[in-house]
């Protein structure tokens, strides 16, 4: 194994990082669902929209971006795969991985989403700072989920339909609660229980997927 957690970690980020460079189609495709939402909703509304639309049309958009770009977080790590990275890592370390990874991509989605719909439907008015620092936490929360589910799912077979079977109840949640807090903000009230309840979901996911994870590479 890698000398210590931390240069293990390192290490399994850069690697993972290169991986994910070459799946560019996955990249595009979000791009291209955002920018058509937000290219066609500025031609649906071309007096512009509420600020309770504009926040139900951007967490219908990342939800389904990360949908796309993160269910398959481990769809790659088959059998023979697995037995060389039990090799290397310890497997909540390749979980952590890739869910730093997965975090990361559904960060820098969900700041792409927020500008292309100011620069198509314009921004909403709205406290900015406390908007994006909730959308970006609702964003984190559907990382460790689909970072967790894909990772149940891969390990038992590549069953995709059983990922979908855990998926829903979670997503269905942080989408709910990521809606209320936006329409809260919206409304120029506070939503900072929606914020802390966006990220006790997240802390929830990922933890549950930290400690179970090394399970799954029992065979």
């Amino acid at each position: 194994m890698i000398q210590s957690s931390g240069t293990a970690w390192v290490h399994l980020l850069r690697y993972l990082i290169l991986l994910e460079g070459r799946q560019k189609n996955t990249l595009f495709q979000s791009l291209l669902y955002a920018l058509c939402t937000a290219y066609i909703a500025s031609l649906v509304f071309p007096a512009g929209v509420s600020a309770q639309t504009w926040n139900g049309l951007l967490w219908i958009t990342l939800a389904f971006n990360s949908i796309t770009a993160l269910a398959s977080s481990f769809e790659r790590e088959r059998s023979a795969r697995y037995a060389y990275w039990s090799v290397l890592v310890p497997p909540a370390l390749l979980y952590l991985s890739k869910f730093s990874i997965n975090a990361l991509m559904a960060l820098a989605l969900t700041l792409l989403n927020l500008a292309l719909f100011a620069l198509f439907i314009g921004w909403p008015p709205v406290e900015s700072a406390g908007f994006v620092v909730h959308t970006l936490i609702g964003a984190l929360g559907f990382a460790a989920v689909l970072t967790t589910t894909s990772g149940l799912s891969a390990r038992s077979g590549g069953n995709w339909g059983l990922m979908a079977v855990l998926s829903l109840p979670l997503l269905i949640p942080g989408l709910l609660i990521g809606v209320k807090g936006g329409e809260r903000l919206a409304l120029g009230a506070p939503a900072l229980e929606y914020s802390l309840g966006s990220l006790g979901l997240a802390l929830l996911s990922s933890a549950l997927g930290y400690l179970l994870f090394p399970y799954l590479w029992r065979d």
